[in-house]
């Protein structure tokens, strides 16, 4: 690492704190902002990682998920709202549990992963494949041959998201 990497570095310690936050959040707002915080700077990391265009659906998926979560919370009863503060403030053992199983899972997983990944035969089989796939660089064989149906399931996604907050929006408030 050198001095290159400091706003990589940058990134992933304000995405990390506002994460570690998130654990003492005082109400639902400030979750929403704290959890868009990390999805914000986790964007910029992707940006400063040389990756513009995932850093870009982050920032789309975030802003959306914002605002999803805001008009959410805007639409819930009074009441309801204060009953699951209440709640979500009392600590239980299980809920500790549940994270260490996810953080270990997590670790394990993404250990195994970049530990058995081979760059040969990761960038050798895309790059034979490329011809296969006609197209003109590896990046475009990429997205529209091998990951074609995932590009079509991230656009219905979107648009499901999206039409579920017109709903939202245009419907009534619950009293």
């Amino acid at each position: 690492m050198g001095l290159a990497d400091a706003p990589l570095v940058l990134g992933l310690l304000i995405a990390a704190g506002a994460a570690v936050a998130t654990l003492r959040a005082a109400s639902h707002l400030h979750l929403v902002m704290l959890l868009s915080c990390v999805g914000f700077s986790l964007a910029a990391v992707f940006a400063f990682a040389a990756a513009p265009d995932v850093a870009f659906t982050a920032v789309l998926v975030e802003t959306t998920f914002t605002l999803l979560f805001l008009a959410l919370l805007s639409r819930l009863p009074r009441h309801s709202q204060e009953h699951a503060q209440v709640e979500a403030s009392r600590t239980r053992w299980r809920d500790w549990v549940f994270a260490g199983v996810a953080g270990v899972s997590a670790t394990a997983t993404s250990w195994n992963a970049l530990t058995h990944l081979r760059e040969e035969r990761v960038v050798g089989a895309h790059v034979a494949w490329t011809e296969a796939a006609h197209a003109r660089d590896v990046v475009s064989a990429i997205i529209t041959d091998f990951r074609g149906l995932d590009t079509v399931g991230e656009t219905s996604v979107m648009v499901v998201v999206l039409l579920g907050i017109i709903h939202l929006l245009t419907g009534e408030r619950a009293e």
